[in-house]
């Protein structure tokens, strides 16, 4: 006998009728029924407590796995602060402060849920090969962010030097020119040791004119440290560098009108910590 052959409700009724007859064997009405003896008993005790036949739902009471809603809150807050940060940042950011956070797969679908991504910013997401060398010191990769200008007047040249690894933000350091980087590097070589290569472009302050070699390349050199120089025109050899350009534009310079030099170094050690 089938249970899908009646009713769910009256095949249950019938299995208990007979299972409170006297001298029925319960097992052998279980096989009969195609059910297990664990379901059998489940149904009689059922009946006994009077709580019904009917199926019943198997969604949960509650979920334990939805974000607080305090979270979510601070999620939405720090998007509309900082509109240029995605949901790892913000997953990596709040869990610097104490929140127990869901998986960044979740903040951005938290996002989505309440408009704060376009479906034209998911469309021009696409998967990309990510290449970078095995690990931290091996290649470092240095430039100039595009100038600006300043509240006092004076032109802004902020040089970054990023590991290619880890992509960690070794130096930000404003200058009023493109000079002087040779002593940029010293500093950050006595902080955080020599790679053995840096990549750059041909800018007039890194690389030589016409094979030559530039006293920033001789210093290198003299340090067993490879200097290397980005194809002309190839701004996508120093993919990393450009990438975090482009997020200190959106995070820092389209919000914040930096009034002078002292102004930038406080602004940008600031948000290298973030």
């Amino acid at each position: 006998m089938s249970w899908k052959e009646k009713r769910v409700e009256v095949l249950r009724e019938e299995f208990i009728s007979c299972c409170l007859q006297k001298d029925r064997n319960k097992s052998v009405l279980c096989k009969r029924y195609g059910i297990s003896r664990k379901t059998g008993y489940k149904w009689i005790k059922r009946y006994q407590e009077d709580r019904g036949l009917e199926n019943r739902s198997r969604k949960p009471k509650g979920n334990s796995r939805k974000t607080e809603e305090e979270v979510e809150r601070r999620i939405i807050e720090m998007r509309q602060e900082q509109l240029g940060w995605g949901a790892s940042k913000i997953q990596l950011y709040l869990s610097g402060k104490g929140y127990s956070m869901p998986c960044a797969r979740t903040v951005n679908n938290i996002l989505k849920r309440n408009g704060m991504i376009t479906l034209e910013a998911s469309q021009a997401r696409r998967p990309y090969q990510r290449f970078e060398r095995a690990q931290s010191n091996e290649l470092w990769q240095a430039d100039f962010k595009g100038d600006f200008q300043m509240g006092d007047g004076n032109r802004c040249y902020p040089l970054t030097i990023l590991d290619d690894h880890s992509r960690y933000a070794l130096r930000i350091e404003p200058k009023l020119n493109m000079q002087g980087v040779k002593h940029s590097f010293i500093q950050t070589f006595q902080e955080y040791g020599l790679p053995q290569s840096i990549l750059t472009d041909h800018g007039a302050c890194f690389a030589g004119f016409k094979n030559g070699y530039t006293q920033f390349e001789r210093a290198l050199m003299d340090q067993n440290v490879l200097p290397i120089h980005g194809r002309p025109f190839h701004p996508q050899t120093q993919g990393k560098t450009e990438r975090f350009h482009r997020s200190m534009k959106e995070e820092v310079l389209l919000f914040r009108k930096l009034l002078n030099l002292s102004d930038a170094v406080e602004v940008m050690e600031a948000w290298k910590k973030l």
